[in-house]
């Protein structure tokens, strides 16, 4: 995403991902309309998912990406299990044990404990563009809900599929109405569209595959506690990009990895 921002703007970004990801599943689209006639699926429901879980997160990340650094943008990403469990708690009157509920603080925590301990030293942050991707992990957790509550029985490949499929002609519409084929062909442009074509096809059609499959096979819950690990992760990154590894970044760590173990407890 931060590559591809370079070269287009933040809505061109989205466009771009969801058209090139409704692509890279439309094999799983068709042998879904194979099985049953179009007119006997749920669109409302499909549309709405596809809002939910892509759509409308895919304009906000690039939009508040363009003002705040990955690390702090991943950390604000690490909600989406605490909204996924407030929803399910208020919405679908579920009971959730205590030891989870404090391994999913545990995971929070550190998470704001690796982004104080950033090793680059902690950047400005920026409110209002952050209510942006807490906003996308709102719509994220409600979208896992909406999953569970009325479209069980869909597999983990034709749900995204069908999804994004119906998002992808809308996206199109837009991204040939701007200036794209002018930034295509500028220069880094094809270079800028291959990091978004890798987001496209492995973060977004790969992983709706693989986090739909947990949802269906664990649940919201231990799906969503996976989100945790993003800041590990650009830690990691940290760490091969030669920045200090200090004994909070560990404390940090131990508690995101110490919350997954929790939740996802039997």
């Amino acid at each position: 995403m931060k590559k591809g921002l370079k070269i287009y703007d933040p809505f061109q970004v989205a466009a771009l991902r969801i058209t090139i990801a409704a692509i890279g599943l439309s094999p799983f689209a068709i042998l879904a309309f194979r099985e049953k006639p179009l007119d006997q699926y749920p669109w409302t429901k499909i549309i709405l998912t596809g809002l939910m879980g892509t759509g409308i997160p895919a304009f906000l990340f690039p939009y508040a990406q363009k003002h705040l650094d990955s690390t702090t943008a991943g950390i604000l990403n690490s909600l989406t299990p605490l909204f996924t469990m407030i929803i399910g708690l208020l919405w679908l009157k579920e009971s959730i044990p205590l030891k989870r509920l404090i391994g999913l603080g545990l995971g929070l925590a550190g998470a704001a404990v690796l982004v104080s301990q950033k090793p680059s030293g902690q950047s400005a942050i920026h409110p209002e563009y952050g209510l942006l991707i807490v906003i996308a992990t709102i719509l994220y957790g409600l979208n896992i809900n909406i999953v569970r509550k009325y479209l069980p029985d869909f597999s983990s490949k034709s749900l995204p599929a069908l999804s994004l499929g119906a998002l992808a002609p809308f996206a199109f519409f837009y991204l040939m109405t701007t200036d794209f084929t002018v930034r295509l062909q500028s220069e880094g442009g094809m270079e800028a569209l291959g990091f978004i074509t890798i987001l496209s096809i492995l973060g977004t059609s790969a992983g709706s595959i693989l986090f739909y499959h947990l949802v269906q096979k664990e649940g919201p819950v231990f799906a969503t506690s996976g989100i945790y690990l993003i800041p590990v992760v650009a830690l990691l990154w940290g760490v091969w990009d030669h920045e200090t590894l200090g004994f909070g970044h560990l404390m940090g760590l131990l508690g995101v990895l110490s919350g997954v173990w929790l939740v996802n407890q039997r």
